[in-house]
This record gives C-alpha cells, structure tokens and sequence, in this order.
C-alpha cells in the first residue's frame, strides 16, 4: 500500500461449488491493480484437520480446520503495510467453469475503468475467495465489501460430485454420501442465521430464502448463482455493486 493508494478487500464466499471461485478469478482479471487469495490456501495441516465420526474421514468444511490467524495477518498486512506483496502457490481448482462474452468483457473493463479514474486516489483490490468468511469476526471486520453467493442443494451436489481437490498428501475425491452428511451439514450450521427462518432448512436447499435483517447489517450482500443464471448479467451486477461500494 502507497501513501495515495487505498486498499478494498472484497469478501467472494458461499457454499462450496456455489461457483465462488470462478466469480473470484472472472473479478480479478477484470480489476487492475488487483489481487486473488484462495481461503482454502489456509487450511491447517493435514494431520490438524478435525475427524468426522459420521463419514469417518477428515472433516475439511468445519472451522476448525482454517487457520483463520494466518489469513486474517495476511488481509491485515495489504492494509497496513505499504508494497506488501502476497504470493502463494495456490491449490485452488474451480468446477464452475465459466466465461464472460466479449461484448460483456469490454463493457465491463470500460465501467471500471471510467470509475477508478473518478476517484482520487489509487486502489488495490484484493479479492478473497472462501467458503466461512463472515462467521469469524477476527476476519470479517477486515472487508470492506462482503458478497454471498447462493445456490440450491441439488446444483451444489451436481458441481461437487464432478470435482476433485488437491491436498497435502494428493488428490481428495468425496466419498459417497460426503456431501450431503457433511459439506452441506457444515454450510447450513455456520450460515443459516444469515437467511430470513434459517431454521427451515428444507427451503433453504431449494434456495427459497433471503438474506435477513442480520446478513444485511453485517454489510452482505447476496447474489444467486444456479444453474439458470445468466454469467454475463451476473457479473455485471456484481461489478456494479463492488462500484458502488467505493
């Protein structure tokens, strides 16, 4: 960070395969002066990660298995360390894979462009994508835009059944049933005070439930992310609400 630069962190989280991810790398190609974190880069060692007696295998979707300390330093030293540089061999991969029009691309670069000279100073974004950004109040406080991606749990299963992650010690494929006893499991716990009767949980798999009064005062904003969604129209929403925020 130099004198005449203001740092934004902008928060890209969701369900894991809400297509977070893919939304994060299409915003960081599109912003200059730009930067691109995976929360999933901050895992604890293999041998920390917490056991599930249910699926009787690590249980990598729990808070306890995100070194929240680390990543909250890392945010914390963009802001106030000037030139503080950021670089990590990421084991991120993405199975959401999607790409914006060329006409959508130009208009888009143009309106970002046209904004970031209307401002007086220069800005760095740093993008984080993670799937538990906002329960941690050590490193929530630290966006300064928060955006939440929602999807439906069938299309979540349908993205996630077709992935394979890279960790430590290989390749992690999920075994049967992995989803819906545990990734969904740990989703709905830690984010459904964030949906308007989050304790319907049935609604919320059909992604039938807003964002409430509580999501809203913590500065998250949500976009909808299924299958029938049109990339082009959101990521244009979405880059005008980064926008607007600065």
């Amino acid at each position: 960070m130099s004198v005449n630069e203001r740092v934004v962190i902008v928060g890209v989280s969701g369900a894991s395969s809400s297509g977070k991810t893919t939304v994060s790398k299409v915003l960081h190609s599109l912003f200059p002066n730009s930067v691109l974190i995976h929360q999933d880069d901050f895992y604890l060692p293999d041998e920390d990660i917490p056991f599930d007696n249910t699926v009787q295998d690590l249980n990598w979707d729990c808070v306890e298995a995100i070194n929240f300390e680390q990543l909250s330093k890392v945010l914390t030293n963009f802001k106030t360390i000037p030139g503080f540089v950021y670089s990590k061999a990421t084991k991120e991969n993405d199975d959401f894979n999607k790409s914006l029009s060329k006409q959508t691309d130009a208009s888009i670069r143009e309106k970002i462009s046209e904004k970031l000279s209307s401002v007086s100073t220069n800005v760095k974004f740093v993008f984080l994508d993670g799937f538990l950004l906002y329960q941690n109040e050590q490193l929530a406080h630290l966006f300064d835009v928060k955006l939440f991606f929602k999807t439906d749990f069938q299309t979540l299963k349908q993205r996630r059944d077709n992935r394979e992650y890279v960790i430590d010690n290989g390749v992690w494929v999920d075994p049967p049933n992995y989803f819906e006893n545990l990734v969904w499991k740990e989703y709905y716990k830690n984010h459904n005070f964030l949906f308007v009767d989050g304790d319907n949980e049935e609604n919320v798999k059909l992604n039938k439930n807003d964002l409430n009064s509580k999501a809203k005062s913590l500065g998250i904003k949500g976009f909808n992310n299924d299958n029938d969604c049109i990339f082009d129209d959101l990521l244009n929403d979405v880059v005008s609400y980064i926008l607007d925020q600065i």
